[in-house]
């Protein structure tokens, strides 16, 4: 699956330095603070950060509407005091498309390195779809059903096909399931209700600022059953998901899911890791190709479908 990386960080500073200057900023200093699936950097004397798009945007058809609907919902929310970083206030936050990169720009949440705990991470999620559902309606209804699992999915499986990156074996494998997954969530649109979503609801896109923990990286923002949310806290691997979905099940006084209730939801997650970890590594090798392998050798572990 090895690929020649492609020299996106250079290529993401690049466009943050266009950006920065195209908005009138003056930052004193600039200094990266993430670098994974974008490259966030800090603008310092400005209380912003910019987040270049880079391996993320390379996965998705139409790049920059994902990160429109992410500027638009997160502006919504902010206006609503919801828990959720803010985009930038005094200049026009974007999305910015510059080459191969897309560039927003947000208010500086600090660096505060503390993590939620279970109970925090699932309270804050449920703090979130309290706030969801006094978004507008034209907001709510301007977002698409499912966009991480019908929509990225598929686009990454794009990826990969044009890229030659997997076997036929592990193509076809991710083809059929991706068949499967598709009905089971016509099924699950069809019975249960559509409502907004943060779309990748797991803790390491928390942020704690000012005693509050802030939600970021909206950009799989959607519409779709709760089930998907709680589905994607539930297969996290970076905190004990079943103690969360217990503290968000007790804020929202609603019955806990359980897993067999969750079982569309988590197949589909595990698909959508799959693939995107797969189609990232096209373009970061050194970034995903271990990941990738690792939920690869988890799909082929499980039993064929009926």
């Amino acid at each position: 699956m090895s690929r020649a990386p492609h020299d996106l960080r250079a290529t993401a500073l690049d466009a943050i330095a266009t950006v920065v200057a195209r908005a009138g900023l003056a930052p004193t200093s600039s200094e990266v603070v993430a670098e994974g699936g974008s490259v966030v950097v800090r603008l310092d004397g400005t209380g912003l950060v910019a987040r270049a798009s880079t391996h993320t945007a390379a996965v998705r058809a139409d790049p920059a509407a994902w990160y429109a609907r992410e500027v638009a919902v997160a502006r919504a929310l902010a206006h609503e005091d919801a828990d959720v970083v803010a985009p930038a206030r005094a200049v026009d936050p974007g999305p910015y498309a510059v080459g191969p990169v897309v560039v927003s720009l947000w208010e500086d949440a600090g660096d505060d390195p503390q993590r939620p705990t279970p109970a925090e991470t699932g309270v804050a999620l449920a703090r979130l779809h309290e706030a969801s559902e006094r978004l507008p309606d034209d907001v709510a209804a301007a977002l698409p059903v499912l966009a991480p699992v019908l929509d990225q999915t598929a686009s990454c499986l794009d990826v990969l096909a044009q890229a030659g990156a997997l076997d036929d074996a592990d193509m076809t494998m991710l083809r059929d399931e991706h068949t499967d997954v598709v009905a089971l969530m016509a099924d699950a649109v069809t019975d249960q209700p559509l409502v907004v979503l943060h779309g990748d609801a797991h803790p390491g896109n928390l942020v704690r600022s000012a005693d509050r923990w802030l939600w970021l990286d909206l950009e799989e923002v959607c519409r779709g059953p709760v089930l998907w949310d709680l589905a994607t806290l539930r297969r996290s691997r970076a905190t004990d998901g079943r103690a969360a979905l217990a503290a968000y099940a007790r804020a929202r006084g609603m019955p806990e899911p359980s897993d067999a209730e969750l079982a569309p939801m988590l197949r589909a997650r595990q698909l959508l890791v799959a693939a995107w970890a797969c189609a990232a590594s096209v373009s970061g090798p050194a970034l995903f190709s271990a990941q990738a392998e690792a939920a690869l050798s988890e799909l082929r572990a499980q039993p064929a479908s009926p």
